[in-house]
């Protein structure tokens, strides 16, 4: 008996340890993954004084992929600088899609105050092969990274640095080709069809009481 309590103690807190989240997901929790759409985020590793954000799963992207935010605790400001010295925040992350390939990364870089860039480095997960990088984009800019090869098991590095005086919103990570999160908010219409549903059953079983 005591064996099986262990057992079963043992299994609840692996699975506690390690779970996999549909909303968000902390920047520090390493051990846990955010899963998107038809994509997972995992592993994450992060290192600053930005960690105490959250990674969010971007539910309306261009073309319906698969997305992520990267924001500050409880959806706020993801960095504010107000030292005499540059402030970085690095962040890596393993990307796997399942089924399909990544054949393309966007990147859109939030707005803020003063100045703030996003590097970025995108490999093979499995071999260390370099597929794509870019450096320096600022503040409430966009770009689109063409990964030199398709691929369905990729880890991404960036590079967050805020200058003095400065902050950054928000980060935003699009995977092309990679079917995004459904949207489970009924549209209006399909609330007033469900209302007029409702109606109909009301009435229909008046008229069967009478």
């Amino acid at each position: 008996m005591m064996i099986a309590s262990v057992a079963g103690y043992l299994a609840w807190a692996a699975g506690a340890q390690a779970s996999t989240l549909t909303g968000s997901i902390n920047l520090n929790d390493s051990n846990d993954s955010l899963q998107i759409g038809d994509a997972t985020v995992s592993g994450i590793l992060c290192a600053g004084s930005g960690c105490g954000g959250e990674m969010l799963a971007v539910t309306s992207s261009p073309g319906g992929y698969a997305g992520i935010e990267i924001v500050g605790a409880n959806g706020g400001t993801l960095l504010t600088n107000t030292s005499g010295a540059t402030e970085d925040l690095t962040l890596g992350f393993e990307v796997q899609s399942a089924p399909g390939n990544i054949s393309g990364i966007g990147l859109a870089v939030g707005g803020g105050t003063g100045t703030a860039t996003v590097s970025e480095n995108v490999t093979d997960y499995s071999t260390g092969t370099g597929l794509a990088h870019i450096s320096g984009q600022g503040l409430n800019s966009t770009t689109t990274l063409t990964l030199s090869s398709a691929d369905n098991n990729i880890y991404i590095t960036k590079d967050i640095a805020v200058s003095p005086s400065s902050s950054l919103l928000s980060v935003t990570q699009y995977f092309y080709d990679v079917p995004g999160p459904t949207n489970t908010v009924p549209e209006p219409a399909t609330i007033g069809l469900f209302c007029l549903g409702l109606g109909a059953l009301f009435f229909a079983r008046r008229a069967r009481a009478a």
